[in-house]
């Protein structure tokens, strides 16, 4: 099973502060050429700020139309846009890049290209806008190909529209470029052996194209190798229910594991086998409880049986060879034995319906076995394995109350050992008690 991959998305909000308090990425100026732009200079002839507006506060700005782009009639005088604190200031003039919120307000673009007419960054764009209204910029439509939010050359791309079919190929960076096009409405495919949709993802393949922009399809895409195996105890027996991770190798032997880089995640079935789908290709570690976040009933274990990574062996994955038959065997991590975790409040009263928050971040860390929510005599009966350590600790939150309502316990650490356990969590009060 593949981890899904998060979508790549291009957000277009409709709130915007200071423009100077931003640390996104501004567009290039074709790149707020988009359906729905509403692009005009103005003068501010007032607003509904009181004379201390609050930066978080929004107020309805007026403005004297000056010049119109796009967005709203050429003869429109007066335009109202509603705007986050106080930068629009009165008598002075702006480039103004919004869109119609749902209750049919104006709003600037978060990572817009708003700014003040004599700004220095405001002036390539007014350029390009008073060109693009003569007829005089260049269309074009740009094709990112990925898997696992990684760039994918060699791909070939079509892309269909007025112009009918035309074809390119990406490069290192992900990326096909098509220039000169016709504005129209376009509908992008990849191809490469071995590969195919990604259905998981919000592929972007169909884009309505205006004249004089430069939008950007983006299509997610699947290989088709699968890592497959088992884990087995030293015993022998098969494991089921085991968290599994496939991470990129680092490079080098003090190198950090990065999620930066592809990474699936799985678990054994009944019988202890594994796969992993749709896999990368690239060099990987395959392990449980390996990327240091406790996910897993054991301490880091690494294929194909050793509790440190120098002692791993990497899994080479390639386009078009599977990898199975894997026989992954755990080390000894002793036996499972009885943790059992009682909670109470401050008066010692047993409290039910609490959550035991287990496999938080430690060394030599894991994860409780076991349903791992408070019964009616506020405790539950878990187990861990002997040669493991557990850090835990109660959380509640009554239903239909917010974060200021939720109740904590300190971490307790439940250290290797042979004998059954037994620990009591007291509850912490809330933030804000209820009224």
């Amino acid at each position: 099973m593949r981890l899904p991959a998060l979508a790549l998305v291009l957000l277009t909000a409709v709130f915007q502060r200071d423009l100077s308090a931003t640390t996104c990425a501004v567009p290039p100026p074709c790149g707020i050429v988009r359906p729905g732009s509403v692009l005009f200079v103005g003068t501010v002839l007032g607003s509904d700020a009181v004379e201390s507006p609050k930066d978080h506060q929004f107020y309805d700005v007026h403005f004297q139309v000056d010049e119109v782009f796009m967005g709203i009639p050429r003869l429109t005088k007066e335009v109202v846009v509603t705007a986050e604190g106080s930068w629009l200031l009165k008598g002075s003039a702006y480039l103004i890049d919004a869109s119609e919120g749902d209750d049919k307000q104006l709003y600037p673009n978060i990572c817009g290209a708003s700014g003040e007419t004599t700004s220095e960054y405001t002036a390539p764009v007014l350029d390009f806008l008073r060109q693009r209204a003569k007829g005089k910029a260049k269309t074009s439509l740009t094709v990112y190909v990925s898997d696992q939010h990684q760039p994918l050359s060699d791909f070939e791309v079509k892309i269909n529209g007025p112009n009918g079919t035309l074809k390119g190929r990406t490069g290192a960076d992900g990326l096909a470029r098509f220039d000169d096009i016709k504005p129209g409405s376009y509908h992008a495919t990849v191809a490469r052996v071995h590969y195919r949709a990604d259905t998981e993802s919000s592929s972007i393949p169909d884009l309505a194209v205006l004249a004089g922009s430069c939008p950007s399809a983006q299509i997610a895409v699947k290989p088709d190798p699968v890592v497959a195996g088992v884990v087995l105890h030293t015993s022998g027996v098969p494991v089921p229910g085991l968290p599994l991770e496939l991470i990129s190798a680092p490079e080098g032997p003090i190198e950090k594991i990065s999620l930066n880089r592809p990474f699936f995640l799985t678990k054994t079935d009944a019988q202890g086998h594994f796969d992993f789908e749709s896999v990368s290709p690239g060099r990987y570690l395959l392990g449980t409880n390996i990327i240091g976040q406790a996910t897993s009933p054991t301490p880091p274990a690494f294929y194909p049986g050793s509790r440190t990574r120098d002692a791993a062996a990497s899994i080479e994955v390639r386009l078009g060879e599977p990898v199975d038959k894997l026989l992954f065997t755990l080390p000894d991590f002793g036996r499972l034995r009885e943790i059992r975790v009682c909670v109470v409040d401050q008066d010692g009263k047993a409290t039910p319906g609490v959550d035991i928050a287990s496999g938080l971040p430690l060394q030599n860390g894991a994860k409780l076995v076991g349903e791992l929510t408070t019964d009616e005599t506020g405790c539950v009966r878990a187990h861990g394995y002997t040669i493991a350590t557990y850090l835990i600790h109660a959380i509640l939150q009554p239903p239909g109350t917010d974060f200021l309502q939720l109740r904590l316990s300190d971490e307790t650490i439940i250290e290797p050992g042979e004998d059954p356990v037994r620990k009591v969590l007291v509850l912490k009060p809330p933030l804000r008690p209820a009224r």
